[in-house]
């Protein structure tokens, strides 16, 4: 083989650990219809692995530098990242299309764009290659419903390609506000008619926990408190521990998307100068939420039980003395040290029944 497309020389190899040199070749293969599915899915493993290497100057597991890196291979190493993303960058739309519906192939592949040169959308008049690879973005969102590893990693993508640094951050943040039209908007009315409905449907179960999984994983990386879904889902989950007709597969996500929204609300307080009358407004929601964690801890459903303990371990921590804003200090309930001291031993560290068949017929 030739070396025109393959890594500066020499000492890299033994310091990143690149043992797939020509990227041109890995992405032709990929894109090609002569390797069977198990053995494109391990090429994009490998390529992902031994890139993510490159991009992040790191070297293998196990291995350390045993002498510091040279300007020259600092140099070698950011041109080969040049070279990398000039190669992928244009392939990434057809790779990610041909692997749709392969999650971990598209999780590598997205967590790979996180780490390449993305400026070169720009500088190398990619334009178009980034206005395709937000479109497959957005198929993730509408084929997978499941946050790992598919859906968090097309947040984490867009988050990258919605940073203001980027020149053409702005196309990310159009591609955003329509991802999050269409979530807020479908939350809205399934929520709506859930809390109508005399009794749940479960296909109507199904395609609301679908929803709320995808704005989970959106709302981690994304502001999505324009969309206002604070008031809709904690009706929900009140509901749901009224009546007890909603699944956990309801209840876990509607309260993670419940702590985003409180959480992105809480990390503009330092910077917005809030008026006393939405600071009150806030402090209502987070005595709220508070409230219903409390009540989720006294839930059959672990699951549930698990991330209302999580969430009050994180609101307490966020509402605390270290908080800028005195209005919004809050301590937690006189009763609620016990109950998470409770949670913690029924969570952590009770033993699950044995359920073998020689346990059998034992009492």
């Amino acid at each position: 083989m030739g070396r025109g497309n393959g890594p500066a020389a020499g000492n890299q190899y033994g310091l990143y650990g690149l043992y797939w040199l020509y990227w041109d070749t890995a992405t032709g293969l990929l894109l090609g219809t002569t390797l069977q599915l198990h053995e494109e899915k391990a090429l994009v493993e490998i390529l992902s692995c031994s890139a993510l290497r490159l991009c992040r100057g790191h070297p293998p597991e196990g291995r350390s530098l045993a002498r510091k890196v040279s300007p020259r291979e600092r140099r070698e190493q950011r041109e080969e990242r040049e070279r990398l993303s000039r190669s992928l960058i244009p392939a990434l739309p057809q790779l990610l299309q041909k692997f749709s519906a392969e999650p971990e192939a598209v999780a590598a592949l997205l967590e790979l764009l996180q780490h390449l040169e993305l400026g070169l959308f720009r500088t190398a008049r990619m334009e178009r290659h980034l206005e395709q690879v937000l479109g497959q973005i957005q198929e993730v969102f509408a084929k997978h419903s499941q946050p790992v590893p598919a859906l968090s990693a097309a947040s984490r993508a867009l988050r990258a390609l919605c940073d203001p640094e980027l020149s053409l951050h702005g196309l990310g943040d159009i591609a955003r506000g329509r991802l999050g039209d269409s979530l807020g908007d479908r939350c809205q009315l399934q929520v709506t008619e859930m809390l109508q409905a005399v009794s749940p449907d479960e296909e109507d179960v199904y395609a609301l926990a679908a929803t709320l999984r995808r704005l989970s994983a959106l709302f981690n990386d994304h502001d999505l408190t324009p969309w206002a879904l604070f008031v809709p889902l904690s009706q929900l989950l009140r509901r749901a521990l009224d009546t007890g007709d909603l699944p956990g597969q309801v209840t876990i996500p509607a309260l993670s998307c419940l702590f985003f929204h409180l959480f992105w609300e809480l990390s503009r307080v330092p910077d917005s100068g809030a008026s006393p009358e939405s600071v009150r407004d806030l402090r209502s929601r987070a005595s709220l939420l508070l409230s219903l964690c409390q009540s989720c801890l006294a839930e059959p459903e672990p699951g549930l039980r698990e991330k209302a303990f999580l969430v009050l371990c994180d609101l307490l921590l966020l509402l605390g003395p270290g908080l800028p804003e005195p209005g919004l200090r809050l301590g937690p309930e006189p009763g609620l040290p016990t109950q998470l001291g409770l949670a913690l031993l029924d969570l952590v560290f009770s033993e699950e029944p044995e359920t073998g068949p020689e346990h059998q017929g034992e009492h």
